[in-house]
């Protein structure tokens, strides 16, 4: 995992007015002095919400302290009789996305949520705002630039996701895990990993999966893979040289006479057949 912040320009404008981001990153605590009251950070405005990726910390409100294990997040606005800190025993780590943003709608925001949820909420790593958040900042490593609008519009979407994600947990799962099988067979397809190792390595039951992904996709699980594997089977056949056997390799099928099977029972022509047929056409 790469540790970094980013900061955003706070742009005098009708759209910074009503949200904005000040700051945002990825940060590793771990054996030193992590430690803020908030009561006393007169400098700061806004809002923060930040959210435990690994390993611990603690907030501590109301004279209540509440250990932030992987998947709780706090939401605190500037100044907050609130204080969060990493613990003092030696080996103590603390792995955390944050957020500090500030607006109109951002007090709205702020408001409904520490009404309805308190200021602590609870949201899997795996939940679709966790995603695209992680997703954004990748983008942002990798040298996305943020202007005035683009900046309000991601964290919108974060803010409004992460709502979700609190409010109906169950719902952004189905969806979560859906997504995460799509990507999944995405990089595997070629290998001859099953659907099985793919529930493992997700965290998920393969028949809970399969009847989220119907009813997301209209096709199964099974149905999806073989349809990539295919698909990629295709292109093989007319930009390339390699034997039936070998790109039924490429393509995660156990061996040519079954890839060969597969391939015949969904276009009703053998892969040799598809190859001839298209190069004549490429030369006709």
């Amino acid at each position: 995992m790469i540790y970094e912040s980013y900061g955003f320009a706070n742009i005098d404008s009708f759209t910074t007015n009503l949200l904005h981001i000040y700051d945002l990153g990825i940060e590793h605590r771990q054996d030193e002095e992590y430690d803020y009251n908030n009561a006393k950070r007169k400098d700061y405005d806004g809002y923060l919400l930040q959210y435990t990726l690994e390993g611990r910390g603690y907030i501590e409100i109301n004279k209540e302290t509440t250990e932030l294990t992987a998947g709780k997040a706090f939401l605190i606005p500037f100044p907050h009789e609130s204080r969060y800190y990493l613990g003092k025993e030696e080996g103590e780590e603390w792995d955390f996305f944050y957020i500090h943003f500030n607006g109109e709608i951002a007090t709205k925001y702020y408001e409904y949520v520490s009404k309805m949820n308190g200021n602590i909420v609870s949201v899997s790593k795996n939940s679709l705002s966790i995603q695209m958040l992680m997703k954004e900042f990748q983008a942002i490593q990798n040298g996305k630039q943020y202007g005035q609008y683009n900046n309000s519009i991601a964290l919108y979407k974060f803010l409004i996701m992460f709502l979700q994600d609190i409010e109906t947990p169950a719902h952004s799962m189905n969806i979560g895990c859906v997504d995460k099988a799509a990507d999944w067979m995405a990089q595997n397809f070629s290998t001859q990993k099953n659907l099985s190792e793919m529930c493992i390595e997700i965290g998920v039951s393969l028949a809970h999966l399969t009847r989220q992904f119907h009813l997301q996709k209209g096709i199964t699980p099974m149905q999806y893979l073989r349809n990539m594997r295919l698909d990629h089977s295709l292109t093989l056949l007319v930009s390339t040289d390699l034997s039936v056997e070998e790109i039924s390799g490429k393509c995660g099928f156990s061996n040519g006479n079954y890839y060969t099977k597969v391939f015949r029972k969904s276009f009703g022509l053998t892969p040799t057949a598809y190859r001839m047929m298209h190069r004549k056409k490429m030369y006709s």
